[in-house]
């Protein structure tokens, strides 16, 4: 097992999209609540002001990132049209399959610089 990675999206909604945004924050949550993969947290925040959508996610590893990504493609597409993605950082150290797979949503979602890794330096976890 690799490095745990943490995955933190920042995002823009977009005008009038809100109640869209929140069926398909329900329905990707779900999703990955019952697909079998093996996140440990998949949390999806909202600001105060409803303008901006933080999500916030925790793998065991980047094949568990990889693997969630694979299963919940479908389901992601739709936020497209929702939101315009501001920020994408990665914790940890993740595998060049999944730096590409992340560029490739970040992309998807208008961010328009790479995702920013951040290495982990030193630290501990319990869980």
């Amino acid at each position: 097992m690799g490095e745990p990675i943490v995955l933190i999206d920042r995002s823009a909604v977009r005008d009038g999209r809100l109640d869209e945004l929140k069926v398909a924050m329900a329905e990707l949550s779900d999703f990955v609540a019952s697909s079998g993969t093996r996140a440990i947290a998949y949390d999806m925040y909202l600001s105060d002001d409803d303008s901006q959508m933080t999500v916030v996610q925790i793998h065991p590893d980047s094949e568990s990132v990889e693997a969630q990504m694979a299963a919940a493609a479908h389901v992601f597409a739709k936020f497209r049209d929702l939101l315009t993605m501001q920020s994408m950082d990665i914790y940890g150290r993740p595998s060049e399959s999944l730096t590409h797979v992340l560029r490739r949503k970040a992309d998807l979602l208008g961010l328009g610089s790479p995702p920013i890794v951040h290495a982990l330096e030193t630290g501990f976890r319990r869980y």
